[in-house]
């Protein structure tokens, strides 16, 4: 578990730790939205002056292998929103515990409409993966994603989502901490 300290006078919600080899880190909590996640990531690399970030949060599955719960690395990720987009890759994260995943970010969640179309070019899907990582590509940063999968992106699926995001997401917070200090 990582010892984080709350920033109070941040922009976003933002905590601090140390990780060993006196490596510092942030945690901010964007919020939902490509909008968001672009912002915060942009804030961190002029105000932060970061050289990586760890993009973490939940996905909806549109493969038949993954489970909800199932911990995955992003390999690459596009934009869902623009049919035509080229794919960014992601930093692979030396890990064996996760699967590495394609994604695909969309402006809205996706709950089924175009989801069988969607599974062509991706594994998962979310709202911010792809404005992290072309953010981190317009300024030559490592960008690492990992996501959990807390719904199958089906028509109805909102409820499965709530139902599962606090176990989900503890399971990703928990992933990325042993991450983080097993990488580091």
């Amino acid at each position: 578990m990582l010892d984080c300290t709350q920033v109070e006078t941040e922009p976003f919600r933002t905590w601090v730790f140390v990780l060993p080899r006196s490596i510092q880190g942030f945690i901010m909590v964007a919020g939902i939205g490509k909008e968001k996640a672009a912002r915060a990531t942009k804030y961190l690399v002029d105000k932060k002056g970061v050289s990586e970030i760890l993009n973490a949060g939940i996905c909806g599955s549109v493969a038949d292998d993954l489970s909800i719960g199932d911990v995955v690395v992003i390999s690459e990720v596009r934009d869902g929103d623009s049919p035509t987009s080229d794919s960014l890759p992601c930093k692979p994260l030396v890990c064996d515990d996760f699967r590495a995943a394609r994604l695909s970010t969309f402006n809205e969640a996706v709950f089924g409409d175009g989801r069988q179309q969607i599974a062509k070019r991706a594994d998962v899907v979310d709202m911010e993966g792809w404005s992290v990582a072309k953010v981190c590509a317009e300024n030559n940063l490592r960008c690492y994603l990992v996501k959990g999968v807390s719904d199958f992106a089906k028509k109805g699926d909102q409820a499965t989502l709530q139902k599962n995001i606090n176990r989900v997401s503890t399971a990703v917070a928990e992933a990325v901490g042993n991450i983080l200090v097993k990488d580091r």
